[in-house]
């Protein structure tokens, strides 16, 4: 039966990817008393905007000794300010919920594109529901955007998919105001992140070479381009001013990996170490794929394969292979129907339930696995404590972190240096108001060498497990913090160390209490602070 009735039914089409994507947030709110992964240098950045009038600061404080460069897509963190100051928004509360909302939000969008994509199929917007719910509820979609940084991804990415939608309907119909529409959406995307725009300016080019080809379509897409850019001319300008060109081409080279996707599509998406279920998603996008180019189908395998080539983020090759997977699925399913239907008369009603009986299965699955993976649910027996500890999406503080970053804001000077071991790195500036000596977020708005010794120093003190690990990373040169903050679960991040035992933990704390210099100064069961050096510290 035709699903193409026009759009008094197109809420009801969306409300399956809404509620999964509702069920998805809730299972990470109620697991996630802090918001998972690091958002504290996004959140510094929206207190610099606010510390200088709205104005864009030159350099980001308290992230390495000399600050960060301020070159950061500006448009979140002007969001962040203002719900700081006028709706009195706690830096907690802006990052564990803003990030959920827009994320549900996405899904809309997501929808809208799909029914773009399957244009001409009489159950487009079934085909359409099921891509977004696909997205609603995949980790490698939602696992950057219900995170703390999400405050700036989950935006990017309802501009990016609200953009591609713009972009269907641009090189479909060739009308102005969709290139107006497309122009400003680049623009907001280029304003909010800068990875997500590579993947907009991509998938535009795959646009125009399947839809279009015509100089016409050429001129509407540079069209769109040009006013993206243009749109962000304030932001872009005024950096180049003040950081030089030299500034973005080094962070792209670093940072965003584009050109790469050959050597990273294998471990980002092909097998993934944190998913802890099958990641069904994947293997239906790649089964997806062929089965679309062996059948001559070849707008979507296209799309994939640019995706892959240019700039592979999972959470980019699963949108594309969310639409693969509703693609494959509604032409198999009918075949199942018709194929049960001919084998047996009596068989009728029994092949006319299966393919709703199999998507319900599907989608049940889906709503349960992500909404698992969302509460860092752990499928086998917990690990001993000497075991490494990575959640999919872990939490960087908790209340210890909490504890002792106040006990440094109210006990220390304010010109302190800290040599965080570990992911509150992140997070201290905001909640400690002290310098990192080490932080590898942000670093890759620096010169290549400090980059690089960023990351070499945190990488270092991150995965010491004992005194002497943590007293050869201070007699390194240019270490020379005046205090380090230790943890004894290790990070929980990109760089893994063991979680110590607590007699390990008291044997650390015993060497460390008087030997080369330094003192614990505080302590509690998971965070420990030295003081180095002998010199006294007064409070602040």
């Amino acid at each position: 039966m035709s699903d193409s009735r026009p759009s008094t039914s197109v809420l009801a089409w969306m409300i399956p990817a809404l509620l999964a994507s509702l069920v998805v947030f809730a299972a990470y709110l109620v697991t996630h008393p802090y918001p998972a992964a690091g958002g504290g240098l996004y959140l510094a950045m929206a207190d610099a905007v606010r510390t200088h009038g709205y104005q864009l600061p030159a350099r980001i404080p308290r992230y390495t000794t000399n600050g960060i460069p301020f070159a950061y897509p500006p448009l979140m963190f002007y969001v962040a300010a203002f719900a700081r100051d006028f709706l009195d928004s706690g830096p907690l509360t802006l990052t564990r919920f803003l990030p959920g909302l827009v994320t549900i939000a996405s899904v809309v969008p997501v929808y809208f594109l799909g029914r773009e994509l399957f244009d001409g199929h009489t159950d487009r917007n079934r085909r359409a529901a099921l891509a977004a719910f696909v997205v609603a509820v995949s980790p490698a979609v939602f696992k950057w955007h219900l995170s703390a940084g999400g405050i700036v991804r989950a935006p990017a990415f309802l501009f990016t998919t609200t953009g591609l939608y713009a972009g269907m309907r641009l090189f479909r119909e060739k009308r102005l105001r969709w290139a107006v529409a497309g122009a400003t959406l680049f623009g907001l995307t280029i304003l909010t992140h800068p990875s997500y725009p590579v993947f907009f300016a991509t998938s535009y080019l795959v646009f125009f070479v399947v839809l279009d080809r015509s100089i016409a379509g050429l001129y509407r897409g540079m069209f769109v381009a040009a006013g993206g850019l243009l749109l962000a001319f304030p932001w872009w300008w005024q950096v180049i001013g003040v950081h030089g060109l030299d500034v973005f081409t080094r962070t792209a080279g670093s940072r965003l990996g584009i050109g790469q996707g050959l050597f990273w599509f294998p471990s980002k998406f092909l097998y993934a170490t944190r998913t802890r279920f099958l990641a069904i998603w994947h293997v239906f996008t790649l089964v997806g794929i062929v089965t679309l180019t062996v059948r001559k189908r070849y707008f979507l395998p296209a799309w994939f394969a640019t995706t892959v080539v240019v700039f592979p983020k999972p959470r980019f090759l699963m949108l594309v292979g969310a639409f693969v997977v509703s693609s494959v699925i509604f032409d198999w399913l009918p075949r199942v129907q018709r194929s049960m239907a001919s084998s047996s008369r009596s068989a009728t009603v029994g092949s006319r339930r299966l393919p709703f009986v199999l998507l319900l299965i599907l989608l049940s699955y889906g709503v349960v696995t992500g909404g698992l993976f969302a509460a860092n649910y752990e499928p086998v027996p917990t690990r001993p404590l000497h075991q490494l500890q990575q959640d999919p999406l872990p939490s960087y503080i908790d209340d210890d972190d909490m504890a002792a970053m106040q006990w440094v804001r109210e006990r220390t000077p304010p010109d302190a240096t800290v040599l965080v071991a570990g992911d509150a790195a992140e997070w201290f500036p905001v909640f400690a108001h002290r310098t990192v000596v080490a932080s590898p977020w942000g670093a890759e708005w620096l010169p290549p060498d400090r980059r690089e010794r960023q990351v070499s120093l945190y990488r270092e003190s991150s995965t010491c497990a004992s005194a002497t690990c943590i007293e050869r990373v201070l007699t390194k040169d240019d270490v020379s913090p005046d205090y380090v903050y230790l943890t004894r679960e290790g990070s929980r991040s990109w760089i893994a160390r063991e979680t110590v035992t607590p007699t390990q933990w008291a044997e650390l704390l015993r060497r460390l209490n008087g030997s080369s210099g330094t003192s614990v100064v505080f302590r509690n069961p998971d965070v420990a602070i030295v003081r180095v050096g002998e010199k006294e510290k007064t409070g602040s």
